[in-house]
C-alpha cells in the first residue's frame, strides 16, 4: 500500500507513476494548506486520478492552513500524516539532495532520510537530482500531456 503526496505538478506525477508500476494498491494525497493555487493544483490532481485510477485523499483540514500557503516543515507534517495512516512506502517529489540546495528546508534527500529512520517508513524519491526537463520527459512518455499538470514553478523546457 503505497502513498503519493500530490501537488499535480511533474514531480509528484513522477511519483505516481513509480508508485502505480510497482503494483499494489496506490493511495494519492493531496493537501490543501491555503496556497494561493489550490484549486489549480486539486484540478491537475483529479486529471491524473482520471488518467491513473488511483484512490484520492483530500485533507483540507484547519491544522494544514497557512498564511499565502506557506508554513515551516508542511512536508514533514503531510509525511507525518500519512505515515500515522498507515503507509510504509511513500512516495515524495524532491529533486534536492542536501537543505542548502532546497529553500524550504523540507523537500530534500537528507530530509526523506531522517523521516524515514524516525517513522520507520520508506520514503521513495525518484526526482531526486533530475533535472526538471528529464522529470518532464518522463512524465510525458507515460501519457500525461501538458494539460493534465499544473506547476507553480512553471516549466517551460522543450522535450522530444
Amino acid at each position: 500500500m503505497s502513498a503519493v503526496l500530490l501537488s499535480g505538478g511533474w514531480e509528484s506525477a513522477l511519483c505516481l507513476i513509480q508508485a502505480i508500476s510497482k503494483g499494489g494498491e496506490v493511495f494519492g494525497y493531496f493537501y490543501d494548506y491555503g496556497q494561493p493555487y489550490a484549486k489549480q493544483e486539486y484540478d491537475a490532481v483529479e486529471r491524473l486520478r482520471k488518467k491513473f485510477k488511483f484512490k484520492l485523499l483530500i485533507n483540507l483540514e484547519e491544522p494544514f492552513k497557512a498564511t499565502n500557503g506557506v508554513f515551516a516543515n508542511r512536508n514533514e507534517y503531510f509525511i507525518r500524516d500519512v505515515a500515522m495512516r498507515g503507509h510504509k512506502d511513500i512516495y515524495f517529489g524532491c529533486r534536492n539532495l542536501l537543505n542548502m540546495m532546497d529553500k524550504y528546508g523540507d523537500s530534500n534527500k537528507q530530509f526523506a532520510m531522517r523521516m524515514a529512520k524516525e517513522l520507520d517508513v520508506k520514503i521513495h524519491t525518484p526526482a531526486l537530482l533530475m533535472p526538471k526537463f528529464m522529470v518532464k520527459s518522463y512524465v510525458l512518455e507515460h501519457g500525461v500531456t501538458e494539460k493534465d499538470i499544473y506547476s507553480s514553478e512553471g516549466y517551460k523546457y522543450e522535450t522530444k
